[in-house]
């Protein structure tokens, strides 16, 4: 009996060693779990502040874009309107010119009428 008794203290001592190492590897189990759990948490917001990041570069290379096709559309328009006041400032010159170069041709006209063909007589 005592026989017995000790292969039962000894079988229950072993249960209990067994079930201690058991509680131990699900313990470790479970922090290995919660490990796991936070590395993902983390990971997936790292994931998402970089598809923000992303975007929010996109939104600026557009709006750098946009802004850079608009100043595109002024500098268009600028050196048109330049172009045009250039058209028209020569085309009022030339006119201007036309103008003071007949009226100068009409006073050698009118000195040579005056002076009977004589260029050399001053004109006063």
């Amino acid at each position: 009996e005592t026989e017995r008794a000790r292969a039962k203290a000894e079988e229950d001592k072993r249960r209990r060693e067994h079930e201690r190492a058991t509680a131990r590897l699900e313990e470790q189990r479970r922090a290995h779990e919660v490990e796991r759990e936070a590395a993902r948490v983390q990971r997936e917001a790292e994931q998402k502040r970089a598809q923000e990041e992303a975007l929010e570069r996109h939104r600026s290379h557009e709006e750098m874009l946009r802004k850079n096709k608009e100043f595109n559309q002024q500098m268009q328009e600028r050196r048109e309107k330049s172009q045009q006041k250039r058209a028209a400032l020569q085309e009022q010159h030339a006119k201007n010119w036309e103008r003071a170069t007949s009226m100068l041709q009409q006073v050698h006209e009118q000195i040579e009428i005056v002076t009977d063909g004589w260029r050399e007589a001053p004109f006063w």
